[in-house]
Parts: C-alpha cells; sequence; structure tokens
C-alpha cells in the first residue's frame, strides 16, 4: 500500500510496578506511526477510593513506565479513570501531557469528554474517539459535570413462567439495548469528526469481564457506529480476547483483552462473582491490532500476544499463535471476516 499509515492497537493497559517487555514487542511498538490503548487505571497518591468493588491506582513513581509501550494516544473512558475521583483523573491528564501522550473519553463537561483527537500523519487525518458503557455510579460526564463520556445501556430481565414451572432455577433471559440518546449524541460526534478526517477509530468500554460473549447491546451500537462513520471500533473491558466482525465494511474488535494487567482480584472477590459469573478469569491470550491504511485502502492484521503470570506482555511463539488464531476463529466464525494466519500475523479478511 502507498503512503500508508501503520496504527497499533493495545488491549487494557493497568500496571503496579515496572512493566517488563520483550524487544521484538518494543520495537514493533517503536516503529509504529500511532500507538492506541486504554489506560484502566489513574496515576496518582491523591484522592479516596470510590464506593466500588475495586479500585484501582498506579503510583506516579512509575508513570514513565508508559514509554515502554509507544503510545501516542490512549482512551480514558472506562470504570477506573475516577476510582480516586478527579484530583486523580487530573493527575493523571498532567502525567501524560508531560508525556507526550493525547487522550479522549474524559474531560471537564461532556463536550471534552467527547472531543476527538486528530492526528496528521503524511496525506491522512486520524481521529480518535472513546467513550465507554462501563459507568460507575457518578462517573458519566454531562454538560455540567467532569467525567467519562458515556453510552449507557438499558438491561431488561425476563422470566418465562412456564419454563421455570418445569425447569425451577433456570437463569432469566436478560436483554440489553444501547440509551437512545446517548447513541444518537455520539452518531453526532462521529459524524462531525469524520467531516475532517479520513479514518476514525474509537475505542469502546463495553462487554461483561471474563467471559466471551458478545452482547446484544453491544452488536446494535457496532452496527449503528461503523454505519455512521465509525471505521475501526476497539473493545476493551472484558480481560479476555474476543472475536472480530466486519460490519458496514468495517472493522469491529469486541475485545483486544489485556495487554498489560498486573492487579489480580482478592481471592475472596473470585470467589464471590464465580458464583455469578462462573470462571473468573483473565486470559494470557491477547493482541495488538494492526491497521495499515492509505487514502484508498485499509488492511487488518492482529499480532498475537501472550501475557506471563505477572501479566506483562511478549510476542506469542508460532505454536501460541496457532491457538490463539483457533480461540479468535471460533468467536468470529458468524462474523462476515475470516481470518488467516500468515508468517505468524494473523490477517482479517472481509468476506
Amino acid at each position: 500500500m502507498k503512503n500508508t499509515v501503520e496504527i497499533l492497537c493495545l488491549g487494557d493497559i493497568q500496571f503496579e510496578r515496572q512493566i517488563s517487555i520483550d524487544p521484538l514487542l518494543t520495537t514493533l511498538l517503536a516503529k509504529a506511526d500511532i500507538v492506541f490503548g486504554n489506560l484502566e487505571t489513574p496515576i496518582s497518591d491523591r484522592g479516596s477510593p470510590a464506593n466500588k468493588v475495586i479500585t484501582l491506582r498506579t503510583n506516579p513513581a512509575y508513570a514513565s513506565e508508559l514509554q515502554k509501550l509507544g503510545l501516542k494516544v490512549v482512551t480514558l473512558a472506562n470504570n477506573h479513570i475516577l476510582d480516586f475521583g478527579p484530583e486523580a483523573m487530573f493527575d493523571t491528564l498532567s502525567l501524560l501531557a508531560k508525556q507526550n501522550i493525547r487522550y479522549v473519553g474524559v474531560g471537564e463537561n461532556l463536550k471534552k469528554a467527547a472531543s476527538p483527537v486528530v492526528f496528521d500523519v503524511g496525506p491522512l487525518r486520524i481521529g480518535f474517539l472513546g467513550v465507554a458503557c462501563t459507568l460507575p455510579s457518578d462517573f458519566a460526564a454531562n454538560e455540567f459535570k467532569l467525567g467519562v463520556a458515556p453510552l449507557r445501556v438499558r438491561t431488561y430481565v425476563r422470566i418465562d413462567p412456564a419454563i421455570e414451572q418445569e425447569q425451577p432455577g433456570t437463569p432469566p433471559f436478560i436483554y440489553t439495548e444501547p440509551d437512545a440518546y446517548d447513541l444518537d449524541y455520539f452518531i453526532h460526534i462521529v459524524k462531525e469528526v469524520k467531516k475532517e478526517v479520513d479514518y476514525v477509530i474509537v475505542g469502546i468500554h463495553w462487554g461483561v469481564p471474563f467471559q466471551n460473549n458478545v452482547l446484544d447491546y453491544q452488536v446494535k451500537i457496532a452496527e449503528t457506529l461503523t454505519g455512521n462513520g465509525v471505521d475501526f471500533l476497539v473493545g476493551h473491558h472484558p480481560h479476555t480476547l474476543h472475536g472480530i466482525a466486519s460490519m458496514n465494511n468495517k472493522i469491529v474488535f469486541y475485545s483486544l483483552g489485556n495487554f498489560v494487567f498486573h492487579h489480580k482480584p482478592r481471592p475472596e472477590l473470585v470467589k464471590k462473582f464465580s458464583k455469578i459469573m462462573g470462571r473468573m478469569e483473565g486470559s494470557p491470550y491477547s493482541a495488538v491490532a494492526r491497521l495499515l491504511v492509505s487514502e484508498s485502502e485499509m488492511e487488518t492484521e492482529l499480532i498475537p500476544v501472550m501475557l506471563d503470570e505477572k501479566g506483562d506482555p511478549r510476542l506469542a511463539n508460532l505454536d501460541e499463535a496457532e491457538k490463539i488464531l483457533v480461540h479468535l476463529q471460533s468467536l468470529s466464525s458468524e462474523n462476515g471476516c475470516k481470518l488467516k494466519m500468515f508468517d505468524g500475523v494473523v490477517r482479517v479478511i472481509v468476506k
């Protein structure tokens, strides 16, 4: 591809100490024009913990570790950026600025939280946005309040009396749908950004942790956004590697899994939530999404990555890459694209 811009998209990034990353992966990240990821932690020593089950925070002494990842832009639209309040969020923004890392997905009000970051690379303009469906109480930004760019979701539970009579204890049916106002608002933002750029990439926090299922609200959002100007939709939050879909000739990564993740949930918490959610373990499988775009073409690849027991990443060997491919194929077979491996890299082929 002539005049190609290389964009690498990473999964969830949460660190509590020095990040160990293999030299091959470091070289790969350093060569890209833009590296984009989800920063899943405030970086601060200030603030008080929010009233929620898990609160994350990284000591500012480790802030420079982000340089190892070659990041140019991060999304902060997630369920942890306000874990220690506004003070910790603003500390994070300040530390990112000192490292020349830009951000999307949060701000002093809704307009700023939903504002894009735009890069001019060669002949192309690339726009980034961040939005979250996973919103703890009071995390969402509005016209007058700081916070996360929201795309809220409504959940409905239905119990079938006939089934319950015959099979007592059968789990209820759960239906989800995006909030119409939030979705319309974000579509408007995307369309305005698309007028000014060649490609729009959206980082979206959604899904259920440690599960492989894609929920109905995710499909609805993906279809709507790719039909209204989003070229690549990059999912985070489940902490497992999900499938890939082609919609409206655009690409949806439902979840890239963890890229760096040091936090380990408390054993009693794992035991408690496993009764509801099933097996509650992060996966060692991850991937870097490589987007190769020009003025007339776009190609998509996945570079298989493995996390070690400490939560640090390395490039997968060929054997591991084959296993990751099989995993991805099992979750992507009916999603409008084929996955084939060439020299350890997974090529995404739109059907």
